[in-house]
């Protein structure tokens, strides 16, 4: 109602046709966002508008009539959108706002017909008048489906609101006094001139959709229409006058709500090619890793093959005069770091070629036990100890053993080089298990230094290090072990201060019987 006050503007007395009609755009965006049960409302608001506003100018019937007519218009706009519109114009129209805009062209015409026509038959209406009714209130509507809806759908639809935000403070203040410059020079300097100075106001509307594509027509649209009718009123411009000028103002809307989607468009197709292409240089440096990976696994299985024949002859050489329990101590953690070896690169070689596994029941928690006592035993001289948090009860997930090792074990040692800088006091390592929503959860993190900002999201491609010496192999295979099991490798912030992988396996789902 204060919306209906408020537009009521050089009207057809006593009849609410006017050459503004804004409330018909927000019938139609308020049903476009919360479907056929705005139309009851929609239906009983010009009986209250012509009640409060106009005193009943005719009678109660004539308002319900109106509100008929407002509410079939508001359906066949909303609803002709998106149905016989989307199958005609798939793939041409692709934003809603265009297809209600071209849909309410002719809907707009035909209730303005309905409208004007049934007070011409009536006797209410001179049938002299009835071109001009139907000018009057076909413009008024379809100004207000252009400037109104759109801006409704930026301020109601959910995630649209913080598209209004203008970021180039600077730029926008500019791009203000443009538009105020521009339309002083229209209705100030040549205000006896003005429709033929209108044109200029392109000028900054081009400069605003360019910049801020569709949400720039948007708010501007909405600008220009408050002020021009400002102007106009301020000026005492006849009903002819003003008609002109929001007939004007729908082809300027018009213009700049097409250039902005097509600018939104053209932006967006911007972003999908550098995704694209973003994803096709990962892909390759993928390959290329994977191939890397390969080929180093087969270089390396030669040189220990090598370790584990001499060491074989040194068992056996030994055998008939053993040596003394610290030798043979040494000797046998010797023989089993060989065959841990040999046995990580003979899967590593399978994996990166066939992408093979070889899956079993495992519990991470015990995967995890083993991996840190292992990679302790190998801190000769270090007074760090990684703190482990395991969940009780048993974190069973399918998993190659071998290679999980690899992951976890590249994983602590990623954070122990990352301790160095630390002074010793400081430095901290933890490594936990935990169930999580159908979900094993490994979570190594570290008091160090945390990864650099500037390589944080390129951290699990291949060729990507944060180590001087590094080949920046290790987490992009630990990313593709951990994909082949079906889980998912995170970078996160720690508590401790530094980095945080977070490791999550799909747990062994039991059934009931």
């Amino acid at each position: 109602m204060g919306l209906d006050a408020v537009s009521y503007i050089e009207p057809i007395t006593p009849f609410a046709i006017t050459p503004w009609n804004p409330t018909l755009g927000l019938c139609v965006a308020v049903t476009a966002l919360y479907g056929p049960g705005a139309l009851i409302p929609i239906l009983v608001a010009p009986l209250l508008a012509d009640a409060v506003n106009r005193g009943f100018p005719l009678t109660p019937l004539y308002s319900v009539w109106v509100g008929v007519l407002v509410a079939a218009q508001t359906g066949l706009v909303t609803f002709g959108a998106r149905t016989l519109m989307r199958a005609w114009a798939r793939g041409i129209f692709e934003a809603e706002e265009i297809r209600i805009l071209i849909t309410a062209l002719p809907s707009a015409l035909l209730i303005a017909s309905l409208h004007v026509g049934s007070l011409v038959g009536l006797g209410l209406l001179p049938g002299g008048q009835f071109l001009e009714s139907i000018g009057h209130l076909w413009v008024g509507d379809i100004i207000g489906v252009l400037i109104v809806t759109p801006f409704c759908f930026l301020l109601l639809r959910p995630g649209q609101r913080k598209a209004i935000e203008f970021t180039r403070v600077t730029e926008t203040v500019l791009q203000v006094v443009a538009v105020l410059a521009t339309l002083w020079l229209i209705f100030g300097l040549h205000q006896n001139h003005a429709n033929e100075y209108f044109y200029l106001l392109f000028l900054p509307m081009i400069w605003i959709v360019l910049r801020y594509g569709a949400r720039g027509a948007i708010v501007m649209n909405v600008f220009v229409q408050g002020a021009m009718l400002l102007a106009l009123l301020q000026l005492h411009a006849t009903v002819e006058s003003i008609v002109l000028f929001q007939a004007m103002l729908a082809v300027f809307a018009l213009s700049g709500l097409t250039l902005g989607w097509t600018v939104d468009q053209r932006k967006a197709a911007t972003r999908n090619l550098r995704a694209r292409d973003e994803k096709l240089a990962a892909s390759l440096t993928t390959a290329a890793t994977s191939e890397l990976a390969g080929t180093l696994a087969h270089e390396l299985s030669h040189p220990i093959g090598a370790i584990s024949n001499y060491v074989a002859a040194l068992n056996h050489v030994t055998r008939d005069n053993p040596p003394d329990a610290r030798a043979q101590s040494i000797l046998t953690k010797l023989n089993q770091e060989v065959k841990r070896a040999t046995d990580t690169l003979h899967h590593l070689r399978d994996f990166f070629r066939t992408g093979s596994l070889v899956l079993q029941e495992t519990d991470l928690a015990d995967l995890v036990r083993e991996s840190t006592s292992l990679f302790v035993s190998r801190l000769t001289g270090r007074a760090m100890v990684p703190q482990i948090s395991l969940q009780s009860g048993p974190t069973l997930v399918l998993a190659d053993r071998i290679q999980m090792h690899a992951v976890i074990h590249n994983l602590l040692i990623n954070a122990f080089d990352a301790l160095q800088p630390v002074p010793p006091a400081r430095q901290e390592l933890r490594i936990g298990v935990q169930r999580t929503g159908g979900f094993a959860v490994l979570t190594v993190e570290d008091s160090g230094p945390g990864v650099a900002q500037d390589i944080r999201e390129n951290i699990f491609e291949g060729l990507t290090t944060t180590k001087k010496d590094g080949l920046g192999l290790g987490l992009s295979i630990c990313r593709s072990i951990v994909r082949a099991h079906g889980g998912t490798i995170e970078l996160q912030g720690s508590k401790l201060g530094g980095a945080s992988f977070v490791v999550m396996l799909p747990l062994i789902q039991r059934g009931n019987g």
